[in-house]
């Protein structure tokens, strides 16, 4: 078995995940870990005439690329659950609303707009540094925005 890709979000644990199909080729994965960070990542078959399939003709691991938007400080403590709660948009715009908890007793509703007509087909993996052109490029495609947070009263 060999590892062909590695593509840390949280810097230890990450304790919950959701994922949801946008299109036929892009997923939108919203992660929590340990580090009170909310992550969304956008996970997209690349094109299949720069990269090879599998003998099914199937997109491999190596075609996938990876966008990540990470919110450091999402909760007050780790985030152990979420859950994507509703998806509307059309072709290529959509609103993503995650529902999110953390040991620090809150809940908070999230707002992810993605735009996929703004990708393009230059590869962007990992976490990319916030001064680099490709990372203002993923802040075009996907925006998040805190809708609410709550805790629970006793």
């Amino acid at each position: 078995m060999k590892t062909t890709s590695l593509h840390q979000i949280h810097q230890s644990s990450s304790l919950s995940m959701d994922i949801i199909a946008l299109d036929t080729a892009t997923s939108c994965i919203a992660s929590g870990g340990d580090d009170n960070a909310l992550a969304f990542t956008l996970l997209s078959n690349s094109h299949t005439s720069t990269r090879g399939n599998d003998a099914t003709g199937k997109a491999t691991l190596e075609d996938r690329d990876f966008r990540t938007i990470v919110i450091p400080r999402a909760h007050a403590a780790a985030l152990t659950a979420l859950k994507i709660v509703n998806i509307s948009g059309t072709a290529r715009l959509y609103t993503v609303n995650i529902i999110s908890a953390g040991n620090d007793q809150r809940v908070k509703a999230w707002k992810v707009q993605i735009d996929l007509s703004k990708t393009d087909s230059t590869p962007m993996s990992g976490r990319p540094p916030t001064t680099t052109p490709q990372y203002a490029r993923l802040c075009e495609v996907m925006q998040v925005q805190r809708l609410s947070s709550a805790w629970p009263s006793s």
